[in-house]
């Protein structure tokens, strides 16, 4: 079974890559999966060489249809509307899957275009419960899920323990200098040992992105060191943070859902207003993790059975 995953995947970010290794984990590695994204295309050889068991790396508008099923993440719905419409079209088997969100049917001059698309889905799930109602009241139907990257299998890897994970989120030039001075404001406070996770250390340049932060931020703690990791690799991650105490996130919505998953307490010292975030924690606090990894296996359920219903045709 051929399946297409869409999504922001390939630019070394550990949050985007957790999305798509959870579902390979559902749905098993004995299938062939083609991988459609934004991603430059003189950096799909690279890429697939990590992933190892991927078959193709296409752009996301690439017209070709030799799969069986689609599942479109992520930011999909903006930044491959064309393979959305393509698949529709021909009338290829699709999920919209684990969303969160709802900036593309905020603007009002489009609003009706894309609910009349996500109508068009097979299946909806949705991670964000602003979004779920925001579409159950426009007339979409959808399901209430959780992340996920929540149910990721974690391999063990060599870490600390009873550690702070501290996970900075680069933004900008001058966001980057509030948020490194909260964090080490904040850290000064503790005698603990820190670990410093970049979850997107690099761009696909191999120009600095959240290492810079952590950077920043070794030179003045000096009981932090700092994971070794290329944000291709979130089984690690996901792993090293269950060996923690508690998580403190500058902006990584993934750092919170893995503190989440593990029942660590954690805190949140983002230096502007992330919705993402915010709609996060409502949950957690609203549903709890327990009932939060159910709505995730729920998730895979709904992605599964569509599956067996393709492979039955």
């Amino acid at each position: 079974m051929r399946i297409a995953i869409s999504g922001h995947y390939g630019w070394g970010n550990t949050g985007d890559e957790a999305i798509l290794q959870s579902i390979m984990d559902a749905l098993g590695y004995e299938k062939q999966y083609l991988i459609y994204t934004c991603l430059p295309s003189i950096y799909h050889k690279k890429y697939k060489e990590l992933l190892g068991n991927i078959e193709d790396i296409r752009p996301i508008y690439d017209g070709r249809l030799d799969f069986d099923i689609c599942i479109f993440t992520g930011d999909t719905l903006r930044h491959g509307l064309s393979f959305v419409l393509h698949a529709l079209i021909n009338n290829k088997p699709n999920i919209l899957y684990g969303i969160g969100g709802y900036e593309f049917i905020a603007n009002q001059k489009i609003k009706n275009i894309m609910i009349e698309l996500i109508k068009a889905i097979n299946e909806v799930t949705v991670r964000d419960e602003e979004l779920y109602n925001h579409l159950l009241n426009l007339g979409a139907k959808a399901t209430l899920v959780a992340d996920p990257a929540l149910t990721l299998h974690e391999r063990p890897t060599y870490c600390p323990s009873d550690f702070i994970a501290v996970c900075p989120r680069y933004y900008d030039e001058q966001t980057n200098i509030i948020e490194a001075h909260k964090i080490i404001d904040r850290l000064r406070k503790t005698n603990d040992e820190i670990l410093l996770i970049p979850f997107h250390p690099y761009d696909v340049e191999g120009n600095k992105r959240d290492i810079l932060l952590c950077e920043e931020i070794a030179k003045h703690v000096a009981n932090a060191t700092i994971l070794q990791t290329d944000g291709y690799h979130p089984r690690e991650v996901k792993y090293v943070i269950s060996k923690s105490k508690m998580v403190i996130s500058g902006g990584r919505y993934h750092a919170i859902l893995w503190a989440i998953a593990h029942n660590k307490p954690f805190e949140i010292l983002t230096p502007t207003f992330d919705r993402k975030i915010n709609s996060l924690v409502e949950m957690y606090k609203k549903y709890g993790a327990g009932t939060m990894i159910s709505m995730a296996h729920k998730n895979i359920t709904i992605l599964m059975e569509m599956v067996k219903r393709c492979m039955l045709k």
